[in-house]
């Protein structure tokens, strides 16, 4: 249902957190009424400024006691971890930077707030894609789950392993473009039973691949996605799972 037809008071205040690559296409698809039932109340950047006509604030203090029905993370890790547990305390939170989560102090304390509070923290797809195979699995006697992902091209003319372990040492080890590892892991057994490859493409490689292989006894999984390098102006492929997260919402038919 378009935006213009619902009622106001139907309209759900969605607080956004970054004003990036990956923030400034959720902010106006919320401002020109393409994100279901949703309305953008406020945009939390490092800098003030406009968006569109639309004033974005450096006050995370005010950002935070707006009253917001939903607050989304798409302000990178170092936002993640600044803001999203006091975001959490208020209302639902969707994310896009999980990495910090393979802190095990953090992450208890997500799952506390959450606990406390009945507030979820939906980690968004992102860059990849059905999890909810990985969850399917899980439910299905889970043997194993292995990830890979690769960094940016290096200058060998063979692919690199740059390190192979646990999802959680993977989360500590790189601080940046690991975010689908974390949410791979949250899907299936966790951070620390979730093994992982991060491997870096030879010279010349265009983009990045990742995926995931799961094993299970209703059968095998398996998922390779290769994002597609965009213009700063376009919609990052993460910026369309968070767009397409809040259209979902008001969906009459879910798949899922």
């Amino acid at each position: 249902m378009p935006a213009s037809s619902l009622d106001e008071r139907q309209m759900k205040r969605v607080g956004l957190i970054g004003c990036g690559a990956i923030g400034r296409p959720v902010a106006r698809a919320l401002l020109a009424g393409r994100a279901g039932s949703h309305s953008l109340a406020a945009v939390l950047a490092r800098a003030p400024r406009e968006l569109d006509g639309f004033q974005v604030t450096d006050a995370a203090d005010r950002f935070l006691a707006g009253g917001h029905d939903l607050i989304i993370e798409a302000g990178g890790p170092a936002a993640f971890r600044a803001l999203v547990p006091a975001a959490l305390e208020r209302c639902e939170v969707w994310a896009v930077s999980p990495i910090p989560l393979a802190d095990p102090v953090l992450e208890r304390e997500i799952r506390g707030i959450s606990a406390s509070t009945g507030h979820a923290l939906r980690i968004a797809p992102g860059a990849l894609a059905a999890f909810d195979g990985i969850a399917t699995a899980m439910a299905g006697d889970l043997e194993r789950l292995e990830v890979f992902i690769d960094l940016g091209a290096g200058e060998a003319s063979e692919p690199e392993l740059l390190f192979e372990g646990t999802a959680r040492e993977v989360g500590l080890r790189f601080p940046e473009g690991v975010n689908v590892v974390i949410a791979a892991a949250l899907a299936g057994p966790g951070l620390d039973a979730t093994h992982v490859r991060v491997m870096r493409p030879p010279r010349g490689s265009a983009g990045r691949t990742m995926g995931f292989t799961v094993c299970s006894r209703v059968g095998v999984f398996e998922l390779i996605a290769r994002p597609r390098v965009v213009r700063a102006e376009d919609v990052h492929t993460v910026s369309a799972s968070l767009i397409a997260m809040l259209r979902r919402e008001t969906a009459g038919i879910v798949i899922g």
